[in-house]
């Protein structure tokens, strides 16, 4: 199997196996979410069926009816959303909070019949193996190139002195 050949099984492999675990574990949270920018991080949030309305009325927009009721109020922002979970004090209801380094987790254990669950990661985090895959994809390109510069087998870095039409150590052809 060619090198480029592999790399593309690897890849779809990989793309499959993210889509089946996120599809999994989304089987366990509730059908309400927004994906949202905040504070150089991006929040997943989950919410229950009440907070539909007011965080993302398209949810529900029957909920919503323009009136002159100001009893409810409107779309809440990512900043009061997060105000909202982070000071959580329900009965009976046990809240986990955890925060570090720009990560943030908040959840119950009520199968968010009403509360929040919230998970923030930072950019820098999600730039990380971007980054790296650059970096790596950059360095290998360039290989071969430097191997035939130094008289070497592009492929295995064999010396090519003594044999400079053909690798003997794999058989590729110095080119």
């Amino acid at each position: 199997m060619k090198p480029v050949s592999r790399l593309l099984l690897t890849f779809a492999c990989g793309v499959s196996l993210l889509v089946c675990v996120l599809a999994w574990v989304r089987g366990y949270l509730p059908e309400y979410f927004t994906l949202r920018s905040h504070e150089g991080s991006l929040c997943l949030i989950f919410y229950g069926r009440d907070q539909a309305p007011f965080i993302n009325p398209a949810d529900n927009p029957s909920l919503l009816t323009v009136s002159a009721d100001t009893s409810m109020p409107g779309r809440l922002d990512t900043e009061q959303i997060l105000a909202d979970a982070r000071t959580l004090k329900p009965a009976r209801v046990t809240v986990t909070r955890w925060r570090r380094a720009g990560f943030e987790l908040i959840a119950t254990n009520n199968k968010l019949a009403w509360n929040y669950f919230v998970l923030a990661t930072p950019f820098w985090f999600l730039c990380l193996p971007l980054a790296v895959a650059t970096a790596w994809g950059w360095f290998t390109a360039r290989r071969p190139e430097s191997r035939r510069a130094r008289g070497q087998c592009p492929a295995c870095g064999y010396d090519l002195r003594a044999t400079p039409d053909r690798c003997p150590e794999c058989g590729t052809p110095a080119k």
